[in-house]
């Protein structure tokens, strides 16, 4: 049973991350993602069902175009295997937590669906604005903002998702609404700090308002003490990429999103782990 639980999560993120390749693409052009259908951005003709199954489709045809042969980006292929492997992680992430609170009981019966279902929400999100933020250098507002309604409304309906629950509660209502908007508030807040501090010292924009909204985003799912910690993982993982990018190529400019967003994973999926390396590291430059 738990194997086609599995399959069937990774066949979920599979069909999710073509949706995604479709919001990559479509979302900064402020295109429709209904309409027109599937088509080839080349030739403009229609892509058919076969030609569009999740990562099958892209091996089969050698990553061109069936009637064209225009070269199709790899990203697709990306996100989609991407998406599939994130999925599989949150929920081995979610059986494996639910697994430690109850061993007599079977892990896949144990699963927490409204948080497993708000995270690969959060997760789709964190996807889709680190894609956009690479090629475009912007953030979608569809996305974040988007993300800002609806984490509140699922915090509220859930409190589970962000709260822990306490004597077999988990704070109520309100008390889950509050904690989402008080995450937002904060991981919003912390990033504009951020940018008011970056301009003010380098006399240029360190961040967009796109990342203030990403991480108003990002605390409204996971709370403020998670998206601190997000942050200051993001500023680690940035600062190593970025000082290899700088040597290799002498190119400071690089999107700050992606970063956010695989800190937030990190933060999200294994939050006491996070923080028991982060303590752990300054140890490795110590005698």
């Amino acid at each position: 049973m738990d194997v086609i639980l599995y399959c069937f999560v990774l066949g979920l993120g599979l069909c999710v991350g073509s949706f995604l390749n479709v919001c990559v693409y479509r979302l900064p052009r402020e295109m429709s993602l209904m309409h027109p259908g599937s088509h080839c951005p080349c030739c403009n003709e229609p892509i058919g069902w076969y030609d569009n199954i999740p990562v099958l489709s892209w091996l089969a045809l050698r990553g061109l175009c069936r009637r064209c042969g225009v070269l199709i980006s790899p990203r697709y292929l990306l996100v989609e295997l991407l998406t599939g492997g994130v999925f599989l992680w949150i929920y081995h992430a979610h059986v494996t937590a639910q697994a430690s609170v109850a061993v007599a009981a079977k892990p896949s019966v144990l699963v927490a669906i409204p948080t497993l279902g708000a995270y690969l929400i959060l997760a789709a999100a964190l996807i889709v604005s680190s894609f956009v933020d690479i090629e475009r250098m912007v953030i979608p507002d569809e996305i974040a903002i988007g993300g800002m309604y609806v984490g509140p409304v699922l915090c509220a309906i859930w409190p589970e998702i962000i709260l822990p629950k306490l004597n077999g509660s988990s704070g109520g209502m309100l008390g889950g609404l509050a904690a989402s908007v008080i995450g937002m508030g904060i991981g919003a807040g912390i990033i504009y700090a951020a940018a008011v501090f970056g301009k003010a010292l380098f006399r240029k924009e360190a961040m967009g308002f796109g990342d203030v909204k990403f991480m108003g985003m990002v605390g409204a799912f996971i709370g403020w003490q998670g998206a601190l910690l997000t942050f200051f993982v993001a500023c680690i993982l940035g600062a190593v990429v970025g000082i290899t990018l700088l040597i290799r190529r002498r190119d400071t400019h690089i999107p700050f999103g992606p970063y956010l967003a695989a800190g937030a994973l990190l933060v999200m999926l294994h939050k006491d782990q996070t923080i028991r390396l982060l303590c752990d590291f300054p140890q490795l430059f110590g005698s």
